[in-house]
């Protein structure tokens, strides 16, 4: 066998072993990684959509308690439960019960925010929130009642609120409409007074659900009852139900094809209505298989490619040895016995080839090193993106209880429409807060947030809460992380006024600078303690130090909204960035966050 043969075939049986080695450790592994990444996913959807499936239930209920703390309304409705008057009196308070429970129920808030509140009785009474609507009964019926077989399930938990299954709505005259119903039993003075019931729509449903088509996921929805409340799969739904809180493997068969399912089940917080998800394997793999098809497509194009190298290569490599052997052949006994010497092979040459392939291998080397390298800064960058991750993660928008306390004292008010408008308001903060499309906003969308923010809490300091926000137009469109003027004005909220009871005045500024942009937060409360004011400049050093200096490992410990997280989370966005805090002498403090303009994001020039 030549010698450059057996180069080939040594190179080849090298090559193939590495590439058999390496697609037998990696694949496994990425597949491993790939599926648990799968896992998180899912469950992490799960969670979200529970959340705002709590969200929705929690309005819901609150409705149907706003108008069973309606003592008007109660009293109205015990008079239309109960017996049949018998006296003059009774008469006309049975009829004019009717006005007082058809303008509760009739309220603008109530038909823009909800499909329909309706309020019925055994009696067959009817009133509905929609009365004008000509497609609905004007009473209810035997029929009707037939239709409603969770009635008696109501009265046993009484008055405790009953979620019902998706059904049609039996109160319309004709046609469908996909509906599911809280109902409570109102019980008042040992009268069965009838029902209260909030209706959503499942259309309104699949647009809260919001899933994206590309994640082709699979919704299951359950009653605290064990219920079939909603779902979009083509099969029976039942095997699913019985799946407890957890990410779950299911294997079974469709029509003569195994399937393999991760199943996501989780059961919401408030409600209780448990969120079941399925996705299917093959159809999260399948982009999976197109990235190993590519890589496979690569490996063979580079071994080809390779070959062909290699063999070029050989060809120059082994050129002195065929020279040396054709003199070899040509030198005969008539060469050894003559007068001339014969010349020697031309060993500049040889040496020439060697030089070469050695710098062939110097290069190889160089390569494969700035490769290595590569992958090291890709894998360092991976890992500040995860910090990134992990700060952005920490964020836990707690200010929005502080909100709901807000809800909850103007709730006790019966009749006060503005609930309304707070829920608005805070289902706008937990849309920008939760979103999970994008970690970055502008400073427009920040700065609509926390004008959100303090409305909200205008609406509970009323006159002690005064703010001004004053920015230049030119830095609108510059893009943040999320949540970062936020934090600052709930620290001067929260605690820049337990010494005092003034009046409260934020003043938040941004301005152009010649290089760059600032954006102040400014109060005039009781400032920050030395003390304190040290530690947080302490760890803000800290922060910055590591950061800058590229630090793998960032582990910080200071929580969910403070000042550091932020700086953190922007300093890492803005490497330039700084923060500066400041006592002034008269009263208040300021935080102000002040950088040059990067090119590498949104430039308002």
């Amino acid at each position: 066998m030549k010698f450059q043969t057996k180069i080939l075939l040594a190179y080849m049986t090298i090559v193939i072993i590495v590439i058999l080695i390496i697609a037998s450790v990696f694949y496994p592994y990425n597949n491993y990684q790939f599926k648990s990444s799968a896992r998180k996913n899912i469950l992490n959807t799960a969670e979200r959509i529970s959340l705002q499936i709590d969200y929705q239930i929690t309005f819901m209920d609150s409705t149907l308690e706003n108008l069973m703390s309606d003592a008007a309304f109660m009293d109205a409705i015990a008079i239309k439960g109960g017996p049949e008057p018998d006296t003059e009196r009774r008469r006309e308070m049975y009829v004019s019960s009717d006005g007082v429970i058809t303008s509760t129920l009739y309220r603008y808030p109530l038909n823009k925010y909800i499909y329909r509140v309706n309020y019925f009785n055994r009696n067959l009474d009817f009133f509905t929130s929609r009365f004008n609507n000509r497609d609905t009964v004007n009473k209810g019926s035997v029929e009707i009642f037939d239709k409603m077989g969770w009635l008696e399930a109501v009265d046993g938990i009484q008055p405790k609120r009953y979620i019902t299954p998706m059904h049609n709505d039996q109160w319309l005259k004709s046609g469908e409409n996909m509906v599911f119903s809280i109902i409570r039993s109102i019980k008042i003075f040992n009268i069965d007074a009838g029902y209260l019931e909030v209706q959503m729509e499942e259309a309104k449903l699949r647009e809260m659900l919001n899933i994206a088509p590309e994640e082709q996921l699979n919704i299951i929805l359950a009653t605290p009852e064990g219920e079939l409340l909603f779902h979009n799969l083509d099969n029976d739904p039942e095997p699913y139900l019985s799946y407890a809180d957890g990410i779950w493997e299911r294997s079974h068969t469709v029509s003569g094809n195994r399937v393999e399912e991760f199943v996501a089940s989780i059961a919401c917080p408030y409600s209780n209505i448990r969120v079941i998800l399925i996705e299917d394997q093959a159809v999260m793999f399948a982009s999976q298989m197109k990235v190993g098809m590519i890589a496979l497509l690569i490996i063979v194009a580079v071994l080809f490619s390779s070959f062909f190298y290699v063999y070029t290569w050989s060809v120059r490599l082994t050129r002195p040895i065929r020279t040396l052997r054709k003199e070899m052949k040509r030198i005969d006994l008539a060469d050894l016995t003559g007068n001339g010497l014969q010349a020697a092979p031309d060993g500049d040459a040889a040496g020439t080839d060697d030089i070469k392939a050695l710098n062939d291998a110097f290069y190889s080397l160089f390569n494969r090193l700035s490769q290595s390298v590569q992958n090291e800064l890709k894998a360092r960058e991976l890992q500040t993106q995860a910090n990134f991750d992990f700060l952005q993660a920490q964020i836990n928008p707690h200010f929005i209880y502080n909100v709901l306390n807000v809800i909850s004292n103007r709730g006790l008010m019966a009749g006060d429409e503005q609930i309304c408008e707070i829920c608005g308001s805070i289902a706008q903060m937990l849309r920008y807060s939760t979103s999970a499309q994008s970690k970055t906003a502008t400073v427009a969308e920040e700065i609509a947030h926390v004008n959100n923010y303090l409305a909200l809490l205008k609406t509970r300091y009323e006159h002690r809460l005064q703010y001004t926000i004053d920015i230049d137009p030119g830095i609108m469109p510059l893009e943040v992380p999320k949540i970062v003027l936020q934090p600052f004005v709930e620290n001067s909220v929260t605690h820049g006024y337990k010494k005092g009871a003034r009046d409260m005045l934020i003043t938040i500024t941004g301005r152009l600078l010649e290089n760059g942009w600032f954006i102040e937060v400014r109060d005039n409360g009781d400032g920050f303690d030395d003390r304190v004011l040290e530690r947080i400049q302490d760890t803000l050093r800290q922060v910055e130090d590591k950061i800058s200096n590229g630090a793998g490992d960032l582990k910080l410990s200071f929580g969910g909204m403070g000042i550091t997280a932020t700086f953190a989370r922007i300093k890492m966005f803005y490497p330039n960035i700084s923060l500066s805090i400041e006592n002034y002498p008269e009263t208040g403090s300021a935080i102000r966050i002040e950088t040059a303009v990067n090119p590498g994001r949104s430039n308002p020039a």
